[in-house]
């Protein structure tokens, strides 16, 4: 890679990109001095929730569904580079200039392509979500209301988007009179939707879409829609907005691992904001698998807490996903993003004990062992304090 421009610029058919392109260096705007003749390709990022069309110097290509790479060339630099899509709009994510790629146009894999709006029907605020999530997941997608100069919390409210090869469709319909909600699919149909309510205090909020996993951001959250509570009670609107096609990579664990168990899945990593735990409260981690062969046999995912004697204090053990991706169905490559929660006793002794992560088959409860190691489970320190420490 010799250049490379972030652009996140959305084109239809009645606009078009051009891009000075010299022998080394990218332009957005204006020409490179550089007029050196070398022979050069471009590789194109795209982000589209369908396979859409792009005009390319004259030439069509199709921008894979997803986050997709169009690698085009070679081209003799100086060129100017013209881009203009079809029927269906393009989010142009990023462009590269590369030395000596071959042609190709392929989906970027474990990326998620999603596009949101919301409207207003007087208090009634409809917020809208389209994702693409093919072979990752599963996917939360939450509407987080703060007044974030009082730190006031309204209500967070969230969906799961479990893994599909077409586009799901949901949308949120809150009430900020009553802060009531309600989701329902593309076809009417009610969803699952998980509520944190707050109050409805006087202040200044703003909805702001959360895209991750249950521990992390995999997103730079956007601003959905405002609005103020007066010190009387009145509601007033203050703006909604859309926001079409981003993207984001959901492959990357906070805490990266290669521990194998068995020949055919890789514990990747796992996220863990903290590894101290009050006793009484409960531990959230996610744990990032994947699959180095499709087809496995019914498999449950053990979480347990153990303390130095290797005793089981608790467990939250259960098959991947909370069931939403059992090991059966699991392809060779996939990502598995699987959420966990362990309660913690309340009398439970402050010290320090071991989060024990492992695998095994179902319902023989034979384990499946990890490789090239002195013993068959995976081990994360964690220490638990007493409340009164905290």
């Amino acid at each position: 890679m010799l250049a490379h421009l972030r652009l996140a610029q959305v084109v239809d058919g009645a606009q078009s990109v051009t891009i000075p392109v010299s022998a080394n260096r990218l332009s957005p705007a204006t020409p490179s001095p550089n007029q050196e003749q070398a022979t050069r390709w471009i590789q194109r990022q795209t982000v589209t929730l369908t396979p859409a069309a792009l005009i390319i110097d004259g030439r069509r290509y199709v921008a894979p569904a997803g986050l997709g790479a169009i690698t085009i060339g070679p081209l003799t630099t100086p060129h100017t580079l013209a881009i203009q899509a079809g029927a269906t709009p393009v989010r142009l994510w990023a462009v590269s200039l590369l030395a000596s790629p071959p042609a190709s146009a392929r989906v970027i894999p474990h990326s998620v392509a999603l596009s949101t709006a919301s409207v207003a029907d007087g208090l009634r605020i409809s917020t809208t979500i389209d994702v693409l999530n093919p072979d990752s997941g599963p996917l939360v997608v939450a509407l987080e209301l703060w007044d974030r100069r009082q730190g006031t919390f309204f209500g967070r409210y969230g969906l799961r988007f479990w893994p599909a090869a077409t586009t799901q469709s949901a949308t949120v319909a809150i009430d900020l009179a009553t802060g009531a909600p309600v989701a329902f699919g593309a076809a009417g149909e009610p969803l699952p939707l998980g509520v944190q309510q707050g109050a409805a205090l006087p202040g200044s909020y703003t909805a702001r879409l959360w895209v991750g996993a249950d521990q992390r951001a995999l997103l730079t959250p956007v601003d959905l829609f405002a609005f103020t509570i007066d010190r009387a009670g009145g509601i007033t609107l203050d703006w909604v907005a859309q926001y079409p096609l981003m993207t984001a990579r959901i492959d990357r664990p906070l805490q990266s691992l290669a521990a194998q168990f068995g020949d055919d899945m890789l514990l990747r990593g796992y996220d863990l904001l903290a590894d101290r735990v009050v006793a009484g409260n409960t531990l959230a981690i996610t744990l990032w698998w994947q699959a180095l062969r499709g087809n496995l046999d019914e498999r449950s995912i053990m979480l347990h807490l153990r303390n130095d004697r290797d005793e089981l204090i608790t467990d939250a053990d259960g098959p991947p996903a909370a069931g939403g991706r059992p090991t059966s169905l699991w392809q060779a490559g996939e990502v598995i993003i699987d959420d966990r929660r362990l309660a913690i006793p309340a009398d439970l002794p402050p010290g320090r004990y071991w989060l024990v992560v492992g695998s095994y088959r179902w319902p023989s409860l034979e384990l499946v062992p990890l490789r090239d190691a002195s013993e068959p489970v995976w081990r994360i320190p964690i220490e638990i304090i007493a409340p009164d420490d905290a």
